[in-house]
C-alpha cells in the first residue's frame, strides 16, 4: 500500500512538472501576443497612428524569416508597451515607462525604463513600441540590466527603430525584442544597455 501511494505521488509530480514545463514552452501564440500588445498600447494612451503602425510593424518581425529562424523555438513569454525618450550626441539616454504582461504571472505591471545607446546618434526623439519577452523561465526573474545592439535609423514620423536586448543577470540569459516608431531625428547603429524595474 504504502510502494502504491509514494508511486502515485511521484506520478503525480512528474505530471504536473511536465505539465508546467509544457506550458513554459508553448508560450504565447502569435495571436495572443498581437492582442496583448494592442491592449497595452492602448492601456498607456499610446496616440491611435502610433498604435497601428508598431502593431503592424510587430507583426511583420513575427512573420519575416530571419526572425522565424533565430527564435521559432524560443517561446513568446510576455509583451510589453512602452514610451520612452532619448536626447544627446554619440551617447544618448534614454528614460521612459510602460507595462508589462507576462504568461503565468497575474496582473500587468509597470515598468520604468533606463538606459544608455551608444553610438551613432543624431539629436534626440520620443519613441512608443512595442516589445516581445522571449524564452523567459519565470516571471519572477523579468526584469534588470539588459544589454543589446540596435539598428535602425528614424526620421520624422517615418522612423522604426528595433532593438534586441538580452538580461545580464538572469540564468536563462533571455531576450528582449523591442520594436518601437520615433518622432524626431535618431539613428542608432551601435550597442547600449537598458535597465527595466518592474512595480511589483
Amino acid at each position: 500500500m504504502l510502494m502504491s501511494r509514494t508511486t502515485l505521488l511521484l506520478a503525480a509530480a512528474v505530471a504536473l512538472g511536465s505539465s508546467a514545463s509544457t506550458a513554459r514552452a508553448d508560450g504565447l501564440t502569435k495571436k495572443e501576443a498581437l492582442a496583448t500588445a494592442s491592449k497595452l498600447a492602448q492601456q498607456i494612451a499610446m496616440p491611435a497612428e502610433k498604435r497601428a503602425l508598431v502593431e503592424k510593424r510587430l507583426a511583420a518581425v513575427m512573420d519575416d524569416a530571419k526572425f522565424r529562424a533565430k527564435y521559432g523555438n524560443t517561446p513568446i513569454s510576455g509583451v510589453l508597451a512602452y514610451q520612452i525618450g532619448e536626447g544627446g550626441l554619440i551617447v544618448g539616454v534614454k528614460k521612459g515607462k510602460g507595462v508589462v504582461k507576462l504568461a503565468g504571472e497575474a496582473g500587468e505591471p509597470k515598468l520604468v525604463l533606463k538606459g544608455v545607446t551608444v553610438g551613432a546618434q543624431i539629436g534626440g526623439s520620443s519613441e512608443w513600441g512595442l516589445g516581445l519577452v522571449l524564452g523567459l523561465s519565470s516571471p519572477r526573474i523579468f526584469g534588470g540590466d539588459y544589454s543589446g545592439t540596435a539598428a535602425a535609423a528614424t526620421m520624422a514620423e517615418s522612423g522604426t527603430t528595433m532593438m534586441e536586448l538580452t538580461s545580464k543577470g538572469a540564468a536563462d540569459a533571455h531576450k528582449v525584442y523591442l520594436v518601437g516608431t520615433a518622432t524626431g531625428a535618431s539613428a542608432n547603429a551601435g550597442g547600449g544597455k537598458l535597465t527595466i524595474e518592474v512595480a511589483r
